[in-house]
C-alpha cells in the first residue's frame, strides 16, 4: 500500500493519545488526555479502511492466499511477544496471578481475549492493580474476529451486497450501543459488536471514497480534513465518558475519523 500522510499523521495522533492517557501525567492532566482511550476506537476506523484498501488493491487469487499473508505477518510476533512476556511474569508474580496471565494468554492465540477479560469482569481502567499484562489484546481480539468473516464477504459476494451488508451492520452495531451502554457497560466495553460499527465506518470510507471526494473540490479538501480533526477533538474535550464507552456520542468523532 503507498504511503499516506493523512493516514499517518491520523495513527500517531491516536498512539500520542492513548500514550498520554495510560500514563497520566499529572502535569497534562486534562479532558484531552483523559479521554485518549478513543485511540483504539480511532484505530479501528483504520484498520477498517487500510484491510479494505488492500484487498481491493492486491487483487489475491484465493482466499487462503490472502488469510496466509495476513497471520504470517501477525502470527510470529504475537506468539513471540507473549512467550517473552510469560517468561518474565514468572519471576514477577506469585502462582494465582500467573495462571490468570497463563489463561488470557490462551483465548489471545484464539482471538477471544475481549470476551475473556469481560466474563472473568476485569475492569480495563484497573489492568495495573489486576496485574493482567495482556489486557491491552482485547482490542487485537476484536479486530481477529472481524478479519475472519469480512474477508468471505469481500471475495465471494458482489459488491452492492457486500455494500448493503455492511451498511447494515453498522447501524445494528450502533444501535445495540443504545441498550448496552448503559445497563452492561463493561460487556459494551469489551464485545466485538459494540465495536464493529467502528472498523465498518472504515470499510465504508473506503469503499465510497471517490464519491465523498466527488462533492468537495479538491481546494477544500484540506479545509475538510480540518474540520474532520476539530470533531474529534469536540467529543475529547466535551463529550467523552469513559465509564460508559462507546456509546451514541461516539459516532461525533467515528465520522471526523472517516473524514480525515
Amino acid at each position: 500500500m503507498t504511503f499516506r500522510k493523512d493516514i499517518e499523521i491520523l495513527r500517531g495522533f491516536s498512539v500520542l493519545i492513548v500514550l498520554l492517557y495510560h500514563f497520566k501525567f499529572d502535569l497534562l492532566e486534562s479532558n484531552f488526555t483523559n479521554s485518549g482511550y478513543i485511540g483504539v476506537d480511532i484505530f479501528f476506523v483504520i484498520s477498517g479502511y487500510i484491510i479494505t484498501k488492500i484487498f481491493f488493491e492486491k487483487k489475491y487469487s484465493s482466499i487462503l492466499k490472502f488469510y496466509s499473508r495476513r497471520f504470517s505477518r501477525l502470527m510470529p510476533t504475537l506468539v513471540i511477544v507473549i512467550s517473552i512476556s510469560l517468561i518474565i511474569a514468572y519471576f514477577l508474580f506469585d502462582l494465582f496471578i500467573l495462571k490468570k496471565n497463563i489463561n488470557s494468554s490462551v483465548s489471545i492465540i484464539f482471538g477471544l481475549s475481549n470476551f475473556f477479560f469481560w466474563l472473568t469482569s476485569t475492569i480495563y481502567g484497573l489492568a495495573e492493580k489486576n496485574s493482567m499484562i495482556f489486557l491491552h489484546t482485547w482490542s487485537l481480539s476484536v479486530e481477529f474476529q472481524f478479519y475472519i468473516i469480512y474477508p468471505f464477504l469481500l471475495f465471494y459476494f458482489k459488491d452492492k451486497f457486500i455494500k448493503f451488508f455492511l451498511v447494515v451492520i453498522f447501524f445494528l452495531s450502533y444501535i445495540s450501543i443504545y441498550y448496552f451502554f448503559e445497563k452492561h457497560n463493561l460487556f459494551n466495553f469489551y464485545s466485538s459488536f459494540s465495536r464493529i460499527f467502528e472498523i465498518v465506518a472504515g470499510c465504508l470510507s473506503f469503499i465510497f471514497e471517490k464519491e465523498i471526494r466527488s462533492y468537495f473540490n479538491k481546494k477544500y479538501h484540506g479545509y475538510l480534513y480540518f474540520l474532520s480533526f476539530i470533531l474529534i477533538l469536540f467529543f475529547m474535550l466535551i463529550l467523552h465518558n469513559e465509564d460508559n464507552h462507546p456509546n451514541p456520542q461516539s459516532l461525533i468523532f467515528i465520522l471526523g475519523t472517516c473524514l480525515m
